[in-house]
């Protein structure tokens, strides 16, 4: 999301990207308050045909909404089958590699935001 709403669609800017994840770390549901952070600024700054503020606040609802909703389809839906999950050696293989894929997610992101943070980058503050 980072790369994506920074480098892409340029709707932050590297350090407002950087401002957006300390504040999520700051506070309970980092996901969720990064979510909304990009997604009220993005529509704030594309507001038409609504006023920025109202953009923002309805930029900011979208955004939690699709972040939430498949969240709780996924636990309804296998609510029934966890403790047999817990069980599966297979599944524990499978959870194995998708830690070390969460592992490299956060190294990649980190050399992202050192680039663009770095000083005399063109996004830098």
């Amino acid at each position: 999301m980072a790369q994506q709403s920074v480098s892409t669609q340029h709707w932050l800017s590297a350090s407002e990207m950087a401002d957006g994840l300390g504040l999520a770390e700051t506070t309970p549901g980092p996901l969720i308050m990064v979510t909304q952070f990009v997604g009220y600024l993005a529509a704030f700054r594309a507001s038409a045909p609504f006023t920025p503020l109202t953009a923002g606040i309805l930029g900011a609802l979208l955004t939690t909404w699709v972040t939430f909703a498949p969240c709780f389809l996924w636990v309804f839906a296998l609510a029934p089958w966890i403790e047999r999950l817990e069980r599966a050696q297979m599944l524990k293989g499978a959870l194995a590699l998708v830690t070390s894929a969460i592992v490299g997610v956060i190294a990649n992101l980190s050399a992202w935001f050192g680039r663009l943070l770095a000083p005399g980058h063109e996004h830098a503050r």
